[in-house]
């Protein structure tokens, strides 16, 4: 049996698929919950890309109709992908099960598989070669495409959720919204590429090269080094647990006050707050401190978190741009991200908060 780079690079995927099932459950306990949902889809994509592997390279009448079976999996990646999401970004809200609604999709192909086993292997080999099956699995690879597509723009919406509910920290895990984004992406790219290769093989009756069930194949694998390449260079996403807040170490009255000096240096002088993308690391790291340090230095000289702290000076930019007449040459949207804000939402709801009015109020009494 010839053996070309794709098969290598598909039996690659394979091993590394189990291997990393293997491993996730253990890396840590803190985050088990999540890592086991992980482990179960890469079993299932290692075993389809086994039993699909083995149907191409097979002509064999109890091989193909065995094989069937693998394709229950296809209908398993959205929902356990979407509940694997969830479970990585929101693992303190204790998220337990997933609705079986979710599974109907499933079990409804794997009955049609089980029809499949009323016919003898004879059969069944003259009916798949004929071209008998030909409008079920048009049907079943449709709805399979639709439906990962679906969960795909679920996970993007909590990806969403999951940046807007930690905004006003501005300190969510960058490494674990880039990873689900990494992913998600690859898995957009994949459906993409499959989506093609249907619609191109199905209804214009053409054959491209690089557009085929053997690229599809090749994509899951490329997928599973996704995940291996951050499960080796960012092992710390596979093993959070619970967001909570470290105990906060006390600064002695010396220490608090260098580094208040330092930090009104670093927004007078600098103006760090300019950028949108600043978060409590970032300013940490500037000072050469740790965040609970800075937490408790705002908390205690200010009276104010992170988020209202540089939010206000980034209105004092804002406000002085008022001042000089900016805003007579450009929007106020604009104005507002020069001044460092991250969106119009935002930057309006600092302004209230802090105004007691709205922006458009504002300018029109202080043009008067």
């Amino acid at each position: 049996m010839y053996v070309g780079l794709s098969d290598i690079i598909i039996f690659l995927g394979i091993a590394q698929g189990f291997f990393l099932a293997l491993m996730f459950p253990v890396l840590n306990k803190n985050n088990m919950r999540a890592n086991k949902v992980l482990s179960i889809l890469l079993v299932f994509a290692s075993v389809m890309l086994l039993a699909r592997t083995l149907s191409l390279k097979s002509d064999n009448a109890i091989v193909l109709q065995w094989i069937n079976l693998a394709d229950v999996f296809i209908f398993l990646f959205g929902p356990l992908g979407h509940f694997y999401v969830k479970r990585l970004l929101f693992r303190s809200e204790g998220i337990d099960r997933i609705h079986p609604i979710h599974f109907l999709p499933a079990l409804a192909h794997l009955l049609f598989c089980l029809s499949i086993f009323r016919l003898t292997s004879g059969e069944y080999y003259s009916l798949y070669k004929s071209g008998g099956f030909l409008n079920s699995f048009l049907i079943i690879e449709g709805a399979a495409i639709a439906l990962n597509f679906l969960y795909l723009f679920k996970v993007k919406d909590i990806i969403r959720a999951y940046k807007l509910r930690t905004v006003e920290q501005l300190s969510f895990n960058q490494s674990i919204v880039q990873f689900s984004r990494v992913l998600s992406l690859s898995v957009m790219l994949l459906l993409i590429v499959w989506l093609l290769s249907f619609i191109v093989g199905h209804f214009l009756g053409v054959s491209i090269v690089f557009l085929n069930y053997e690229t599809i194949w090749i994509g899951i694998s490329l997928a599973l080094y996704v995940i291996g390449y951050y499960a080796i260079r960012q092992p710390e996403i596979f093993r959070m647990g619970k967001i909570k807040q470290e105990p906060r170490k006390r600064l002695n009255p010396k220490e608090s006050d260098k580094l208040k000096m330092k930090l009104e240096e670093l927004m007078r002088k600098d103006k760090v707050y300019l950028n949108n993308e600043l978060t409590l690391k970032n300013l940490a790291d500037l000072l050469e401190t740790n965040t609970n340090n800075i937490s408790w230095l705002l908390n205690n000289a200010y009276d104010r978190n992170f988020y209202d702290y540089v939010n206000e000076h980034r209105l004092n930019e804002l406000l002085a741009k008022l001042e000089n007449k900016e805003h007579l040459g450009k929007t106020l949207s604009s104005l507002a991200l020069e001044s460092g804000f991250r969106s119009k939402s935002t930057f309006n709801k600092t302004f209230k908060r802090i105004l007691k009015e709205p922006p458009s109020s504002y300018i029109k009494r202080m043009d008067l």
